[in-house]
Order: structure tokens, then C-alpha cells, then sequence
């Protein structure tokens, strides 16, 4: 049995369709909204832990989803490591 390689099923450095390039621009451009958004009320709106931590969560969800999001839309392909030792 080969080993599992999600390289292999995400497909690292290719180019993507431009239809989904133009896709990936607005979307980039709310999770940016949204992760400002959830900046700004971790400095100025948290009160309880609670708060705190839903918005450190929803932050790291926010960074995490918009960085390949982002990268299509400049670069025109999907990266080429999904992670950093690749």
C-alpha cells in the first residue's frame, strides 16, 4: 500500500483556472474584513475569557483560510509547499 501524500492531492505550483483567480480576489478581500474585524475586537471589545478565546480562534480560522485564498489570487497558482519543512 502507498504511502498518503497531500502534495500529491492538492497539487502544489499549478496554475488554476482563471475564472477562480478572479474568485479568490473578493473572497481574500472579506476574510481580510473579517479578520480586521476580529483584530479589533480582541484589542478593544474583550472583556471575558470566553471572548478572548473566540476571538484568537476565529483569527487563527481567518489566517488559515485566507492565506491560500490570498496566494491564488496574486500569484495565479496554488503554492508550492502547503507547509513550511516541505
Amino acid at each position: 500500500m502507498d504511502k498518503f501524500e497531500i502534495q500529491k492531492l492538492l497539487k502544489p505550483g499549478q496554475k488554476v483556472n482563471p475564472v477562480i483567480r478572479i474568485l479568490a480576489i473578493p473572497v481574500a478581500v472579506l476574510f481580510l474584513i473579517a479578520g480586521a474585524y476580529s483584530l479589533h475586537a480582541l484589542i478593544f471589545e474583550a472583556r471575558t475569557v470566553s471572548f478572548v478565546f473566540a476571538s484568537i480562534i476565529n483569527l487563527l480560522v481567518v489566517g488559515f483560510v485566507l492565506w491560500p485564498f490570498s496566494y491564488v489570487a496574486i500569484k495565479g497558482k496554488s503554492p508550492k509547499y502547503w507547509q513550511q519543512n516541505g
